[in-house]
């Protein structure tokens, strides 16, 4: 017999481990991102280019991780909903 490698029994299980693995990873990357945009806009020193630089990186980091909660959320909702 083979075993099931994804230990997961469902599919609404699979999503979980995923989404579950992705926010265990989103985190150091959020705190690194914010780091980097902090970075620019304290180099910055009058340089329109890299404050602009700066506030994007901080603004798309904040949007990934915020995104990453949403579908979190999500998931949760809709497996109680079903009663899964």
């Amino acid at each position: 017999t083979l075993s099931n490698p994804l230990g997961s029994q469902s599919f609404a299980d699979f999503v979980q481990k995923i989404l579950a693995a992705l926010f265990t990873l989103s985190i150091p990357i959020v705190s690194i991102m914010v780091m980097v945009g902090g970075y620019y806009i304290l180099t910055a020193a009058g340089n329109e280019e890299n404050l602009k630089k700066g506030r994007q990186a901080i603004t798309y980091a904040v949007i990934g991780f915020a995104v990453i909660l949403l579908a979190n959320g999500v998931v949760s909702l809709i497996r109680q909903l079903l009663g899964i």
